[in-house]
């Protein structure tokens, strides 16, 4: 079977076509969110804190990714995803970023005038 005809297929089927284009927009989404934490973090204190910014962001993943491997062959894979909720950590490491980013010196263009 070509890789056209399987495109055909899948795409003629109404609820995959709604399921690919989901997965599309939420990839787009995700990367959309990415580069604009990282063109913030650059703004704000150049390579260096955007680089910071990507290590935390990519280190929860890199720590429990091979965590989450061993217990999807050990365990069913429909209960994996629920012992691996790496979601609040990722979400209180942003935080610690994001705190990181503003007491950070901020440069001239970037901080507030009194007014």
């Amino acid at each position: 079977m070509s890789v056209a005809a399987v495109a055909r297929s899948v795409f003629g089927n109404r609820e995959l076509r709604r399921v690919e284009l989901a997965f599309a927009a939420f990839n787009a989404a995700e990367w959309g969110v990415w580069i604009a934490m990282l063109v913030y973090a650059y703004g704000r204190g150049g390579a260096t804190e955007a680089g910071i910014v990507a290590v935390v962001q990519l280190a929860p993943a890199a720590v429990f990714a091979p965590i989450a491997a061993g217990l999807g062959d050990r365990f069913p894979p429909a209960r994996v995803p629920i012992w691996c909720r790496v979601r609040p950590w990722e979400r209180r490491l942003r935080r610690c970023s994001q705190a990181l980013l503003r007491r950070s010196r901020t440069p001239s263009r970037l901080r507030r005038r009194p007014r």
